[in-house]
């Protein structure tokens, strides 16, 4: 019999064959606590979406922030307050105006991935830009297991979540509203995320969020799903215009951080798009 084809070596250059996505891990939540004050180097801010409260720490230089990073990382589980590189400059106005409600409900990360990808009239998979073969292997090339102050941010941000993969909704991040992806639609994704692989927020700017995955896929089959899941999150990343083919996104997801950028650019003051970009 001849050897059955993965969907990655479809020989197709636009459009992605369908895979079943695993169901959610069953993540639960700790129950919420007071949360004491960091100390006097961090100053009090009131995050204007939500009225959530939140502290601020702004570094001399684009290093020092990854070791208070750290330093808070490895404490979150006493201290509660969870630590976000951010850009307070530029990133303010994503979190500055009322959150932006509403885009569309799911049961589910993986029910909500599914119908973004292959639901509707014209799926977005079927946009999807390919090479027509995903080279193999892509593992044992350097991965960026460490993290790196991508966005060279100097601040840093602790948010009162009771998980992580709540960030996003605590703060009503509106960087993601070009894609109707909002608080609610974050928060189910990245706790999808969280239980496969790992992944936390770890640094945010306008339009951008930088994830961490701890546990990164390790086989072709779960690189193939994490890219496309990404993809259907972000789908930015392979903008059929200008975007980079999915392929070159596998090794991406095989790595330590994880890029989002949803390109606030391309909307005009009122939230919509702006055709003239």
């Amino acid at each position: 019999m001849p050897r059955s084809r993965g969907p990655w070596n479809s020989g197709r250059t636009i459009g992605v064959d369908r895979i079943e996505f695993v169901p959610d891990p069953e993540l639960s939540l700790p129950p919420t606590r007071p949360l004491a004050p960091p100390g006097p180097d961090w100053e009090a801010r009131v995050v204007p979406s939500t009225g959530v409260g939140i502290w601020t720490y702004t570094a001399p230089d684009t290093d020092t922030p990854l070791d208070v990073w750290q330093t808070w990382w490895e404490a979150y589980p006493e201290t509660g307050w969870w630590p976000l590189l951010f850009d307070l400059e530029w990133a303010w106005p994503s979190v500055s105006e009322p959150a932006v409600g509403g885009g569309e409900p799911a049961a589910s990360g993986a029910e909500w991935l599914t119908r973004r990808l292959w639901g509707g009239s014209y799926p977005l998979a079927d946009q999807i830009p390919c090479t027509g073969s995903l080279g193999w292997p892509i593992f044992g090339k350097p991965k960026r297991t460490q993290p790196f102050n991508q966005i060279s941010a100097v601040d840093v941000i602790l948010v009162p979540a009771p998980a992580p993969w709540l960030v996003p909704e605590v703060l009503g991040w509106n960087g993601g509203r070009k894609h109707q992806v909002y608080g609610a639609q974050h928060s189910l994704v990245l706790r999808r995320w969280a239980g496969l692989y790992g992944v936390e927020p770890f640094a945010m700017s306008l339009d951008s969020l930088i994830l961490r995955s701890t546990r990164p896929p390790q086989t072709r089959e779960t690189a193939w799903a994490a890219t496309l899941e990404l993809v259907g999150y972000c789908p930015e990343l392979v903008d059929p215009t200008d975007g980079e083919p999915l392929e070159q996104w596998v090794s991406h997801v095989t790595g330590g951080q994880w890029d989002c950028w949803f390109n606030w650019a391309s909307l005009d003051g009122d939230g919509s798009e702006d055709e003239e970009v």
